[in-house]
């Protein structure tokens, strides 16, 4: 028998053409489904090299074996009848058939269905990049933004990734500062550190026309920092340079300073900047070892806990003591110790918050003008109720900077719920670092103002970002609001497994209570009272402080049980004593699931007490509180 014939016989002629047919089908769909998620081109090519290669193996296959009733058989060890070859044949064909099907479909539908307009260019000569890389973005994000992305540490022991990405924070942080420039924030840039997108995916991501990407590599004396400017739609670098200097504080800021004025330079005209738009990064600090320090200081803004909280205060510390001349440390170092009391529920407030004015003195002292020391002066008076000084510093503060009104969380503690909104806002953009906080204020706000769905999407984000605990009970508050119980019980049962794995058997009783009627001494409290304490566990006992900063059960509950003192002293600090206590921001406690404490005389008194009412009557009522006067004729006040 001739080759061909036994060819033939052996169907290795139709198996050739299924595997044609079939892996022409699968590269097409390849091409068209792995684009969806955006996977690198580099994987489709090597699918088709695959299926190229393995052409070869699978007519040798149909070659040496035969497939039979019984399976798969080597041809040589079978006598296969020629009807059972026959059938095969007739599968193959079969298959071949509907794999050229497909192929035929595929072929028309990307024939017939309009291509979407091409919106790339390809790269002209650098000098006329900008130009061209304006002309594809006219229909695109705002021409006047951009995105930092982390720089990459390529030093030898890969061990200074702080020290690369807080060289890009800083120059973000100069950028940020430019009129009529948009930066997309710190916490949504550096999303992308591990990710290996294209440039036009992460821009179109972050709604941006061009993203700076670069590296360091610090080894021993020197320092090496690459950067480079790459428009999003055409991913043309328009601008790159590389610095290899000693490494020194004062180096460190001059190359800062040089890849922003590039920018500058390199997207003036096409982002409608001035011409006379110049950037000036000012050396903090002469000290590189109190610079690295601050560095590791500023990343440990990335994990929110008491441990970070801590390492970061420590970090500051040795860092002032290297260089006392140091604003920015003294800044950050006052505003670590104004916060650690919020981190760990043993801690008292009044010694930290003395020792937060301390360190922001002597920020001020070097640069009268430093925010982060203004910002916490007014937070340290607030959690001190001091609320005259307060408004004193707040009036300096406006002198020295105009627009000043970066207090969202004062203003949320004092109840301006609005004004804490816009605020919030703001800082977002004054302050990136530090998002997520501002996200949760803005997310508070929102939920106390009546608006529950804005108010969702903040919280999940500030949940996201790594605040939980009293964050995810408003979410279950909010979802209870909205008809949605399964999904508020999952979310109160999560955290009291985390947080108060001992209070498990309580759930579903607490889930009915929350689901009830809350207000003080109800029946369904008093059930849940009775139920409680079948299963060994008492009002009093679950009203006393819990895990973080809270009480054991959501303060509503702790409300509901009678205990309205208890929720009281979480948000009121004493500033004469020394006791933990009074660790909670004020600014949870307008949120709708609290209106029955704040109808409470322990809520009432403690107003009075911390000096509040006597700002709300100098400085204009909150949104939920108005005066009112009583039949007596005592001037009063009432709160929804």
């Amino acid at each position: 028998m001739s080759l061909l014939a036994e060819l033939k016989r052996r169907n290795v002629f139709r198996v050739a053409l299924f595997y044609v047919v079939a892996a022409w089908v699968v590269i097409q769909v390849a091409e068209t489904v792995l684009p969806m998620f955006e996977v690198p081109d580099g994987l489709l090519r090597g699918l088709v090299i695959l299926l190229a290669l393995g052409f070869v193996p699978a007519v040798i296959f149909a070659w040496v074996f035969e497939w039979t009733p019984e399976g798969i058989r080597r041809e040589t060890e079978v006598e296969v009848p020629n009807a059972v070859k026959q059938q095969t044949a007739y599968k193959l064909n079969w298959a071949t058939l509907i794999a050229a099907v497909l192929a035929i479909g595929l072929l028309v539908a990307d024939r017939l269905l309009p291509e979407a307009a091409s919106t790339a260019t390809a790269a002209p000569a650098f000098s006329n990049a900008a130009v061209t890389e304006a002309a594809t973005t006219a229909t695109g994000p705002d021409p006047a933004s951009i995105a930092v992305l982390p720089f990459i540490d390529l030093s030898p022991q890969g061990d200074q990734a702080y020290f690369s990405e807080g060289i890009a924070e800083e120059i973000l942080n100069v950028l940020a500062r430019i009129d009529g420039l948009r930066v997309a924030s710190r916490t949504s840039a550096f999303v992308f550190k591990s990710e290996t997108k294209s440039i036009p995916v992460i821009a179109e991501t972050l709604g941006v026309a061009y993203v700076l990407e670069g590296s360091v590599r610090k080894a021993g004396d020197r320092v090496r920092i690459t950067a480079q400017l790459i428009g999003a739609r055409s991913d043309a670098h328009l601008w790159s340079d590389t610095w290899d200097r000693e490494l020194t504080a004062e180096n460190l800021f001059a190359i800062q300073d040089e890849i922003a004025n590039a920018i500058v330079a390199a997207l003036g005209e096409t982002m409608g900047l001035a011409r006379d738009t110049a950037v000036h990064v000012t050396a903090t600090t002469a000290n590189i070892d109190a610079y690295d320090l601050y560095l590791q200081a500023r990343q440990s803004l990335s994990v929110l806990s008491p441990e970070s909280a801590r390492l970061r205060v420590e970090l500051l510390q040795r860092a002032v003591e290297l260089d006392p001349r140091f604003a920015d440390a003294w800044g950050e170092l006052a505003i670590s110790i104004a916060s650690l009391p919020t981190w760990d529920h043993a801690l008292a407030v009044a010694p930290f918050q003395h020792r937060a004015l301390e360190a922001a003195e002597q920020a001020l002292a070097l640069d009268p003008e430093h925010r982060v020391a203004w910002e916490t002066t007014l937070m340290a008076y607030s959690f001190l109720n001091r609320w005259e000084d307060f408004a004193t510093a707040l009036t300096a503060v406006r002198n020295r900077i105009p627009g000043f009104d970066g207090v969202p969380d004062s203003w949320l503690e004092l109840g301006y719920l609005d004004r804490a909104r816009i605020a919030a806002i703001q800082q977002q953009i004054e302050d990136p670092t530090l998002r997520q906080f501002w996200v949760l204020i803005e997310g508070l706000a929102l939920e106390a103002m009546g608006k529950p769905e804005q108010a969702l999407k903040k919280l999940e984000s500030a949940v996201l970002y790594g605040y939980q605990g009293e964050a995810e009970d408003n979410m279950a508050d909010i979802y209870r609001r909205l008809g949605e119980t399964p999904a508020a019980n999952a979310i109160l049962s999560l955290r009291m497994a985390r947080d108060e794995p001992e209070l498990i058997p309580l759930l579903p009783f607490l889930h009915d209570l929350l689901s009830g009627d809350l207000s003080p001494g109800s029946a369904d409290a008093r059930r849940f009272v009775a139920l409680a304490r079948e299963l060994g566990f008492d009002a009093e006992e679950l009203a006393q402080p819990g895990s973080g900063y809270g009480l054991r059960v959501p303060r509503e509950v702790a409300v509901a049980l009678g205990h309205a003192d208890a929720v009281a002293r979480t948000y009121f600090a004493d500033p004469d004593s020394n006791e933990p206590g009074g660790n909670s921001p004020r600014f949870w406690m307008w949120t709708p699931k609290l209106h029955h404490f704040r109808q409470s005389e322990a809520f009432r008194q403690r107003v009075r007490d911390s000096g509040m009412l006597d700002y709300w009557r100098e400085h204009g009522w909150p949104d939920l509180c108005r005066p009112l006067v009583t039949v007596s004729g005592e001037d009063d006040f009432e709160c929804e």
